[in-house]
């Protein structure tokens, strides 16, 4: 319905305006009625107004100045100036303010009834250029968020987040993220169909259920995953914050659509450059998460995992979904292998192991998801068996198990359907593995290395990889660095050095925004029992 608000001093006149026609059947609701100007100001305060019929000449304000309050703060509504003079005295005024028609008194129902069609053609038409912004402002925040998090190259129209609809877009440096996962056993019960309406209605009630004092930020990543960023206006604000209100909104969800979230939840950082690091948190939060634990929220601060086995999972989970999205099923044979070797070498416990299985398990959904895949085909429609055969205690069972889910999956749907592309990101993978030591490295470099474009393939891996290149050379150099600590050097200047960077201090700070902690301070918890 079209919200209107009517503002007369005449109570005949506002009683004939009431009468006339029958909004209802017009497609119009009639919000608020005012009998002078400051109730008509007044009322804007508590509706939603879309169409206002004021009378020129009202006490207290008249219509000119309430059109004037209205153009400069909903600057979309349609305005309409009522009046019985024929001379119109104030037509520069009314111009000026850009009011869409006038109403000569005495007029018919059916002079009525014949602008309330062209107001609704025109109300409608606003309302779908609108709905185009919101949506064009949604892509492009999606973008730019996806973009700092390293799934995708940044868009020449995005390079700074200035362009945004608000202007600076955060509201402070304080930054908390939170990764939404849907449950899978909800989305296989229903139908995968179903899945991006889902996401969008998870959203919106997310959008809804979440006051913030400041500013949230919702969007999408791969993997079927949303992530939620606060940004809190000061750091008290972030320290009082009730995070319960995140497994209301699961509840709500829940109960709506019979799909269980889990949520991730990081630490508070301070400054753009630092959400990555809250976001891998989060992530880390949610793949250290027990299945025995009972309720949807898990928090980075609350996780037992030791530090190094937590980004051991975190890289093992870069390694798998490249991995697919390759088509490399060797690769993921070698990944298994390292796997048990790392688990019955390392002696982790068992709790630790089956969240280990768990996430890969999980991670293969996502796949077959990603690529619109059915899921239930690949487990043969029988998901809990599948999902209880990390149960049990055998490792080197469970990695075989997890390899013919792999081959099947991969038989089935195919990451890379073309011989072509498959080669040109193998040659960018293995350019990388035998050159991230130089400091130099470029995406120049790796493209005279593949005779391709620079701009080719940072789209061809990107499409096929779900992250950039950029990224690609910093996580091959982070991973490097961090298995560097594990093995127990301790020099920063030589672990520099061997993973790309001349500068120790520079390296030292890539370190800390990828981790989150320093790398003399993740030497330090790695050593800690």
């Amino acid at each position: 319905m079209i919200n209107v608000l009517i503002a007369d001093d005449e109570i005949l006149f506002r009683n004939y305006m009431l009468t006339a026609v029958d909004w209802n059947e017009l497609g119009f609701s009639i919000c608020c009625v005012a009998q002078n100007g400051e109730e008509a100001l007044n009322s804007l305060t508590s509706f939603r107004v879309d169409i206002a019929f004021l009378d020129i000449n009202m006490p207290y304000a008249d219509g000119i100045s309430v059109a004037s309050r209205i153009r400069s703060e909903s600057p979309d509504t349609l305005i309409v100036f009522i009046t019985g003079y024929s001379d119109f005295t104030y037509t520069q005024k009314a111009i000026q303010l850009k009011i869409e028609d006038y109403l000569l008194k005495p007029f018919s129902p059916e002079d009525l009834t014949k602008l309330l069609k062209q107001l609704k053609q025109k109300t409608a038409l606003l309302r779908s250029r609108q709905k185009a912004e919101r949506q064009a402002n949604q892509l492009m925040m999606e973008q730019y968020f996806n973009s700092l998090l390293g799934f995708c190259e940044q868009s020449p129209g995005i390079t700074s987040p200035s362009l945004f609809p608000d202007s600076p877009w955060n509201i402070s440096e304080y930054f908390m993220a939170a990764v939404v996962e849907i449950g899978y056993l909800g989305v296989i019960e229903s139908s995968h169909e179903n899945l991006p309406l889902w996401k969008f209605s998870i959203q919106n009630c997310l959008e809804e259920t979440l006051s913030v004092p400041g500013k949230l930020f919702i969007f999408n990543i791969p993997c079927d995953r949303i992530v939620v960023l606060f940004n809190f206006k000061d750091y008290a604000s972030a320290a009082t914050y009730p995070y319960s209100r995140l497994q209301k909104a699961a509840d709500l969800i829940r109960s709506w659509f019979s799909v269980t979230l889990s949520i991730g939840i990081g630490e508070l950082e301070k400054g753009i450059d630092s959400i990555p690091v809250s976001f891998k948190k989060a992530l880390l939060a949610l793949q250290a998460r027990s299945t025995k634990e009972e309720g949807n929220l898990f928090y980075h601060k609350d996780t037992d995992l030791q530090f190094s086995k937590g980004f051991y999972n975190l890289e093992l989970h870069n390694q798998v979904m490249f991995a697919l999205r390759q088509n490399n099923l060797s690769e993921l044979s070698e990944i298994l292998e390292g796997l048990e070797k790392e688990i019955l070498t390392k002696h982790y416990d068992s709790d630790t192991v089956q969240t280990i299985f768990t996430s890969i398990f999980s991670l293969c959904l996502a796949f077959v998801m990603e690529k619109d895949g059915n899921v239930m085909d690949i487990l043969d429609q029988d998901f809990v068996r599948y999902q209880s055969c990390f149960a049990g205690s055998d490792i080197r069972e469970s990695c075989r198990f997890l390899y013919s889910l792999f081959e099947k999956v991969l038989a089935r749907y195919s990451s890379i359907k073309s011989t072509r592309s498959l080669d040109v990101i193998r040659k960018v993978q293995e350019y990388v593995a035998g050159h991230y030591m130089e400091d130099t490295l470029s995406v120049e470099d790796i493209a005279a290395y593949v005779i391709l474009d620079s701009s080719y393939i940072r789209k061809l891996f990107n499409k096929y990889m779900k992250c950039t290149i950029t990224n690609f050379i910093l996580t091959t150099r982070m991973e490097h660095a961090r298995q560097l600590l594990e093995d127990g050097e301790t020099n920063i200047t030589y672990i520099a050095s061997l993973t790309g960077y001349k500068d120790s201090g520079y390296f030292s700070k890539c370190f800390k925004k990828y981790y989150g902690v320093s790398p003399k301070a993740y030497s330090h918890l790695r050593s800690c029992p």
